[in-house]
């Protein structure tokens, strides 16, 4: 029944003439507004009693009336109310059907999910992560994991009670991928191959089978360029994206030909062709052309010219025209001398011909790169070019007649100074030096041209050098002192190295370093050359091993540590008047070695590291096992001792004190008499003129115009990489000196590693020494050979 709210318009007089309103109650019915009336009139309790016929109301109807049409006006209410529970039970059934829209719209799966970001080959199994998926409603399935590069297919399938936006409920296909991995850069060809007439097969930098198939020219015999292909495997991809096979070219050099053709011998005119013979000369290598044969007497040209597969060893490929001929018959000749030796100090020599007849004398050698020659009259002057061998020919012209001698020839040695040399460029920053050759050398002292690099051994392994075979260092070797006297040799009955004191030979050299602008050029000769200086640390033996308890240098135990220099030098001196602690003028004759050998400061990565990343020291002997003088032996490098030409451990395992050095506020001052090495002192002792840097990585050094042989940092400023790749420690005040590094020094060590940061009175656990043997007379009577 609807509610009203009614306001006071109903008022009546009761029987003694007053007036009232009637208020019914507010928000009720109409019907209980008009029964309040009624109560009203009724109420016996009331005074003022009137009947419904006798009130009027101020509009003149009577309450009667009025009664009646609220009567009328509540049946009028109940029939909208009516209307109204109508309108209800239609609102109530609308409800009903948008909770059920409510509950259709929260069971809908609105998106079938997708691969969240992206997946990248890696070789081990993958799966992705999705959007849009919820365990609650979905189930997953179909493949859902991967390792291979590719497409896959998952399924996704509503749980009961859920539905996709389609209204269907079946299982929905969705792809994910695993994209392929990106190989960084494209193979190139490791390294140089050179033609040996059997097929060969590159390296290659960046070429990993797994992720890469090669095609094309995998190897080839022929000298020149040849294509190889490289195509990604399946997981894998170019970092352009591509997958499609690239090309790289590699190549095979044409070989050497060590030297151009000569002929060999001579030739007399016969009156028939000849042809003549010739050194060097090897038809699979090279064409003959030219004159290759002749009858008259006289002089012809051949020509030589690399087949495709060689080459000059200056890289060049044309032909290159040698001179040979034929001389006239008849005829005497003789010579006062059939051979003649040639030697720095007396540089040229004569050769006297006697002839028959008035013919010219001529003569040729056929190695004039070794000896020229140079004829006045009936004497031949031959000069000394360079150390090795020349055949000198000598020859009379014919006379009127026709007639003339047969020739003549002579052997020359030639027996110069070999040297060598490296170029060290100080505004680079690269550690490695430049070889110096005959014909680059600016110079002109290097006399022996090295073409290949040395190769150090690991453990029992083969290791190489070109330098093997020269002089000081194919003499390095090992030898036994015993009661100060040179004994065994290494390989000779009863050599020893635990029984007996073990050092190594330095064997006599000279030297000589040339400053000019930004580079400094070091020079070995393996003889006396005029502006040459012999090393004063060569022609000394120098311990193999750290020194051992006993002051002994021999194999198998803990070097000796923990004591002063002053005191090992005094361990030393008591072995006899020719020992002594290892001095400076010694340790720069082998450093000096050293470089010239391998041309490079980073002997570290050279060699070997050392024992240098190690948390102890190690017993000598540890490079024993090895067949090769040089290298490191088997195991981690760094946690190996290293040799080089038989002296064990020049760096790493233990520092080594060396005498002969003493620095005054960072002042050098050198003595190379081991009579006089003392501590904190400049008596006997020379000031070198250069000053250390303070500590740091070597940048520089000093050229000190007293001892140009020392090596003595004075600029810091490099790294363990670049410049002088080891570390200079250095204070004030009066400091001795170590070398080499310890078993924990770590890239700080190495062949150059420099300290001179410690007083003399200091001594500690990884601080040992080394023995030193200077020449003596015994030595000499007892084992010639070795000087």
């Amino acid at each position: 029944m609807a509610v009203y709210e009614h306001k006071p318009t109903m008022t009546y007089v009761d029987e003694i003439g007053d007036e009232h309103r009637i208020f019914p109650n507010t928000k009720k019915e109409c019907v209980e507004g008009m029964e309040d009336i009624d109560d009203h009139l009724l109420d016996t309790n009331n005074p003022h009693k009137v009947t419904a016929a006798q009130v009027k109301l101020t509009d003149g109807t009577t309450v009667e009336a009025a009664i009646s049409t609220a009567l009328n006006t509540a049946n009028s209410a109940a029939s909208t109310a009516s209307q109204a529970a109508t309108a209800a039970q239609n609102a109530q059934e609308s409800a009903n059907a948008a909770l059920e829209a409510v509950t259709d719209l929260v069971n809908t799966i609105s998106a079938v999910p997708t691969q969240n970001g992206t997946l990248t080959y890696t070789g081990s199994e993958q799966s992705p992560s999705w959007n849009n998926y919820n365990p609650e409603t979905l189930t997953l399935g179909g493949v859902t994991t991967g390792t291979n590069a590719g497409t896959y297919t998952a399924t996704f399938t509503p749980k009961e009670g859920y539905k996709w936006s389609d209204d269907t409920t079946t299982a929905k296909e969705v792809t994910w991928t695993i994209n392929r991995a990106t190989i960084s850069g494209i193979p190139t060809q490791n390294g140089s191959l050179t033609y040996t007439g059997e097929a060969q097969t590159p390296t290659w930098n960046n070429y990993n089978t797994a992720q890469l198939t090669i095609g094309g020219e995998q190897s080839a015999t022929a000298a020149g360029s040849h294509t190889a292909t490289f195509t990604p495997t399946s997981n894998y991809r170019w970092s352009d994206g591509t997958t499609e096979a690239k090309s790289v070219v590699w190549t095979i050099g044409r070989a050497s030909i060590s030297a151009t053709p000569s002929q060999t011998g001579s030739l007399t005119y016969t009156g028939q062709a000849q042809s003549p013979s010739w050194t060097g000369y090897d038809a699979t290598k090279m064409t003959l052309g030219g004159d290759t044969s002749g009858t008259n007497a006289g002089s012809y040209n051949a020509t030589f010219t690399p087949t495709s597969n060689y080459q000059w060893s200056d890289g060049s490929t044309s032909a290159r025209t040698v001179g040979w001929s034929i001389g006239k018959a008849a005829g005497s000749l003789s010579l006062n001398t059939s051979s003649l030796t040639l030697t720095d100090s007396s540089k040229t020599g004569t050769i006297n011909v006697t002839r028959a007849g008035d013919g010219v004398v001529s003569a040729e050698s056929n190695a004039p790169g070794v000896a020229s020659v140079s004829v006045s009259g009936t004497v031949v002057t031959v000069t000394g070019k360079a150390a090795g061998t020349a055949v000198i020919t000598v020859k009379v012209a014919a006379g009127s007649n026709y007639n003339a001698p047969a020739n003549k020839t002579v052997n020359v040695s030639v027996e110069f100074a070999q040297v060598f040399g490296v170029r060290w460029n100080k505004s680079s920053s690269s550690t490695a030096l430049s070889r110096l050759t005959q014909s680059n050398d600016p110079n002109d002292y290097v006399t022996v041209d090295i073409s290949t690099e040395p190769s150090p051994a690991v453990g029992t392994g083969a290791g190489s050098s070109p330098f093997d075979s020269y002089a000081p260092w194919k003499d390095m070797e090992e030898y036994n002192i015993i009661n100060n006297a040179v004994s065994h040799k290494r390989g000779e009955s009863g050599f020893s190295r635990t029984s007996y004191d073990t050092m190594v030979y330095i064997p006599e050299f000279w030297f000589k370093i040339v400053e000019s602008g930004n580079y400094r050029y070091f020079y070995i000769a393996n003889k006396a050359k005029d502006g040459f200086t012999k090393h004063p640390g060569s022609g000394k033996y120098v311990g193999r091993y750290n020194t051992v308890s006993g002051n002994a240098s021999k194999s198998g135990a803990a070097p000796q540590a923990s004591q002063t220099r002053a005191q090992f030098r005094s361990g030393a001196r008591n072995k006899g008047s020719k020992w002594s602690l290892h001095d400076f003028a010694a340790w720069n004759a082998v450093w000096l070695l050293y470089l010239v050998e391998f041309a490079d400061w980073n002997s570290q990565a050279q060699i070997g590291r050392g024992n240098v990343d190690s948390s102890s020291l190690k017993n000598t002997g540890g490079t024993d096992s090895m067949s090769y003088h040089t290298g490191r032996a088997s195991g981690t490098d760094g946690k190996t001792q290293v040799q080089y030409r038989h002296i064990e451990d020049p760096w790493g395992n233990i520092w080594e004190w060396i005498d002969g050095a003493n620095f005054n506020n960072q002042a050098a001052y050198i003595c190379t008499n081991p009579a006089n090495y003392a501590d904190d002192t400049t008596s006997n002792y020379t000031a070198a003129g250069v000053t250390l840097c303070s500590s740091g990585w070597i940048k520089d050094l000093g050229l000190s115009n007293t001892f140009p042989w020392a090596f003595l940092p004075d600029a810091n400023g490099g790294s363990e990489t670049t410049y002088i790749p080891d570390y200079v420690s250095s204070h004030s005040g009066w400091q001795v000196l170590m070398v080499g590094g310890n078993w924990n020094n770590g890239s700080n060590a190495g062949l150059f590693y420099f300290n001179a940061n410690n007083s003399s009175s200091n001594s500690n656990g990884n601080i040992g020494a080394r023995l030193l043997v200077f020449p003596m007379s015994s030595l000499r009577r007892l084992f010639r050979t070795a000087w």
